[in-house]
């Protein structure tokens, strides 16, 4: 019906929750800086939560790096999160950040995925995929009860060979080389630089 939407500041989240009160506040969260008022919100009002990214050390990362951070803030995150790698980190941060990728995935690749925030103040979990409702029952199975996974609306295509014929010569790529794409924010965390060298030998 008319008037049942709206678009509002964020900053005025509190007075239209108290003077609404919405039955259920759902959020979108990822590793992007933009969501950094989403994060902090969820953590005063909970609500079921789309997790986008399930491993957020990128998102604590950058958060870490903000000027009205403290200087310590990730390695509380890290305490918070998983106080029995804290030693192994403060005697080993150099090394971390020097593996390939980085300090961000030096944590992905250790399973620290600094989420907890976000999985203690969720009502409900959105998950996209099995890894992740099978990480959360290895390494949180006391969220698990509340974890759903909703996978990707997208659905493949069968091409057939004429059509495959038609879009290469239309877009003038040559007839039998391999073809892939990335959909979606091109940066770091997308890995289309490990996909390229993956499917280097077959090209």
């Amino acid at each position: 019906a008319h008037g049942d939407f709206a678009c509002r500041d964020y900053r005025l989240f509190e007075r239209f929750d108290h003077a609404v009160q919405y039955h259920e506040v759902v959020y979108q969260m990822g590793n992007s800086s933009y969501h950094r008022f989403i994060y902090e919100t969820l953590q005063r009002r909970g609500g079921v939560v789309t997790l986008h990214d399930f491993a957020l050390a990128g998102f604590q990362y950058w958060m870490g790096q903000q000027a009205d951070t403290p200087g310590d803030y990730f390695e509380r995150e890290l305490a918070y999160c998983y106080p029995q790698w804290v030693e192994s980190y403060r005697s080993a941060e150099h090394d971390w950040a020097g593996e390939e990728g980085g300090l961000i995935r030096a944590c992905v690749r250790r399973g620290i995925y600094l989420n907890r925030r976000v999985l203690e103040n969720s009502s409900r979990i959105v998950l996209h995929d099995r890894w992740g409702q099978d990480e959360l029952r290895k390494r949180n199975p006391e969220y698990i009860c509340k974890s759903a996974v909703v996978p990707h609306g997208a659905e493949v295509y069968e091409a057939s060979r004429e059509d495959q014929i038609r879009v290469r010569e239309q877009f003038g790529l040559p007839p039998e080389a391999l073809l892939f794409g990335c959909f979606g924010i091109l940066s770091s965390t997308k890995m289309c630089v490990e996909v390229i060298e993956a499917f280097h030998e077959l090209t």
